[in-house]
């Protein structure tokens, strides 16, 4: 994982899933959540085509997960018929990221997204959502900058390994005390095959 070498702050780097909790605190904006995993997976990931399919939404209460991961395990089996270790590796991976994120934030319901890479925007973006998880599969990885709202981002950013998560506070989050960090795809991921999801907390 890559860090500035002196990180800004509101930033908070971790390596295991009670990181997440940490974007409530008031003095943070940021967190990247560090994740290891079996090479055979980054493989799996990109060999797939991803720039197949089209971009998924939901809207999702607590309630609905186990639902959700129905419905996403038959979508996946459809993109993926070699493995199916692998689709239920993703669709769990997928599935317990959006149990997670409600869970720690107290979301009464959020929009999960899958997009493909390749229609994806790569501009810098400042987050409107109160809160917003990131995780990017395949590729090279999302990008994150220490720079504040209102500087010049283009020549700042920090890349974020793939399956990395990164959590940020967006400019509707209720009592921000902090200006928020930008964020966008690796502008090489256009040339790449990858999906990536978002999981926007809605209220």
């Amino acid at each position: 994982m890559q860090q500035p070498n002196s990180a800004p702050f509101g930033t908070f780097f971790g390596d295991s899933g009670r990181s997440m909790k940490r974007i409530l605190q008031r003095d943070c904006n940021l967190v990247v959540w560090n994740r290891n995993f079996p090479e055979f997976l980054n493989w799996w990931i990109s060999v797939l085509k991803w720039g197949n399919i089209s971009e998924l939404e939901f809207d999702l209460q607590i309630d609905q997960i186990d639902g959700f991961e129905v419905e996403l395990r038959s979508i996946v089996d459809r993109w993926c018929t070699k493995s199916a270790d692998f689709n239920t590796w993703f669709t769990s991976d997928v599935t317990e990221l959006a149990r997670q994120f409600i869970s720690d934030t107290g979301a009464e319901k959020v929009l999960l997204r899958l997009c493909p890479l390749a229609q994806k925007s790569v501009d810098n973006v400042f987050s409107e959502a109160p809160l917003k998880l990131m995780c990017n599969y395949g590729g090279k990885g999302l990008q994150w900058s220490p720079i504040l709202q209102g500087e010049n981002l283009d020549e700042n950013y920090i890349n974020v390994q793939p399956l990395d998560i990164l959590v940020l506070k967006g400019t509707n989050w209720p009592g921000r005390t902090l200006n928020c960090f930008g964020h966008r795809l690796n502008p090489d991921l256009k040339n790449e095959d990858g999906i990536v999801l978002e999981i926007e907390y809605l209220h």
